[in-house]
């Protein structure tokens, strides 16, 4: 029966990533519009990536912390049911996959995160907004 209830945690996690992902593709429309402008030097493109990168960063740390649960669920499923591990090799085994999702975590924090906080810098830039406000 604990195995039951620790899939039905693992499926919940699962359909909030899937909104959290449906999120993200809409926040990447706006990408695409930045780059646009960008692209014919429009004077909107400064503050339609800035927005992109803000709203990339607050959804991305949305879907880590959906993420998070999810691998925790998993886990628990994983450790913790009728087929588990027993024993010190079963704590060791248990540690050493919180200790990897961690650092997976941390991983796709940097990947997710990287270029929209390269983007408010970059259009944060005095010279750089000066030059974007100079466009048509």
């Amino acid at each position: 029966m604990a195995t039951r209830a620790n899939a039905g945690e693992v499926l919940s996690w699962v359909g909030k990533m899937a909104m959290v992902n449906g999120a993200l593709c809409v926040v990447s429309i706006l990408l695409c519009i930045g780059s646009v402008l960008l692209l014919l030097r429009r004077r909107g493109s400064g503050p339609t990536l800035k927005t992109w990168a803000f709203l990339k960063i607050a959804i991305s740390a949305w879907f880590l912390y959906f993420n998070a649960g999810y691998d925790n669920a998993l886990l628990n499923l994983v450790f913790a049911g009728p087929n588990a591990m027993a024993g010190d090799g079963a704590e060791v085994a248990s540690s050493s996959a919180r200790v990897e999702t961690i650092v997976v975590l941390g991983v796709r924090a940097l990947w997710l995160m990287a270029l929209p906080a390269f983007v408010l810098f970059w259009f944060s830039k005095r010279t750089v907004s000066l030059r974007v406000r100079d466009w048509r």
